[in-house]
């Protein structure tokens, strides 16, 4: 552990956290998930392509071209669909079960690391992968009260996909930058919510006056995350990198609690921390693994 690898991450983990209320207040105020989408990622893309250009001739960066459709798969899975269903999914849940569900990723991070890298899953993931299941359940049928609603079957949707897209970052990350990376990643994804906007939302552009500023705040605090997160990674590694990341949905229901007035039942408290220690002991067992 260095401490400037720490403080990427721990920099990465905050705005993580904090992210999914900037998405949900954009909700709130009647923007158009679509819309909303296309803004965030805009912001995004604005963001990081000031960074990558002002740091091209000092680091030589550059596209490689037999590396143009892994950052295609990546940008349109993470930064494309990813992002559209999650902000979508916003309409119908809470920003804590977004930013809870988002948090299971490392589970499915380790299932793509076994079938694309060859990697043995421990011998407790399933159980404990189980755990986590069970822990989504009782958050988000609030203590088995109700049924999940159509934005946590959505959110759960994306959870593979996120998954998938570390495991195929970090194998392009072999070749690449990790700053070219991140920057490939928002350029196809926003031509996928280009494409989504035509398709789903161009009509209701104007609903961007309710929340611009929030589009602008999580397009931009998203791309100094993923920026900081990649940079963590290279400093520490991905194990310790993903086990602080573990910690971000805890600042997202606190920040529910405080800026939104989220509640939580005592049984969905108990899911909470189902999920979040499932997710905490997955990465330990990635990181003795590799050890």
């Amino acid at each position: 552990m260095t401490l400037k690898g720490t403080f990427y991450l721990t920099i990465a983990l905050l705005i993580y956290g904090f992210t999914h209320i900037t998405d949900k207040i954009g909700i709130n105020n009647g923007v158009n998930p679509t819309i909303f989408s296309f803004f965030r990622s805009f912001f995004g893309l604005g963001f990081i392509t000031l960074i990558w250009f002002a740091l091209k001739k000092r680091r030589r960066l550059r596209f490689k071209k037999e590396y143009i459709k892994n950052l295609v798969i990546i940008g349109s899975l993470s930064s494309g669909l990813t992002v559209f269903l999650s902000i979508l999914a916003l309409s119908f849940t809470t920003a804590t079960n977004k930013g809870i569900m988002q948090g299971m990723y490392t589970a499915f991070t380790l299932i793509f690391a076994y079938f694309l890298l060859h990697e043995r899953l421990p011998k407790l993931f399933y159980p404990t992968f189980m755990v986590m299941i069970g822990g989504l359940v009782m958050l988000t049928s609030k203590g088995f009260l109700q049924l999940p609603n159509e934005g946590d079957w959505l959110l759960f949707g994306t959870v593979p996909l996120i998954g998938f897209c570390n495991v195929y970052a970090r194998k392009t990350m072999k070749k690449l930058n990790s700053l070219t990376v991140s920057f490939g990643r928002y350029i196809f994804g926003s031509l996928f919510i280009v494409l989504m906007l035509f398709f789903f939302g161009i009509r209701d552009i104007a609903s961007i006056k309710n929340g611009l500023l929030w589009a602008f705040l999580s397009g931009s605090f998203g791309s100094l995350r993923l920026i900081c997160f990649y940079k963590g990674i290279k400093l520490d590694g991905p194990s310790l990198a993903a086990t602080m990341l573990t910690i971000s949905p805890v600042i997202t229901a606190i920040s529910s609690f405080l800026f939104l007035g989220e509640r939580f039942n005592l049984l969905q408290i108990m899911g909470i921390i189902l999920v979040l220690g499932g997710a905490l002991l997955i990465t330990r067992f990635e990181a003795e693994y590799k050890e």
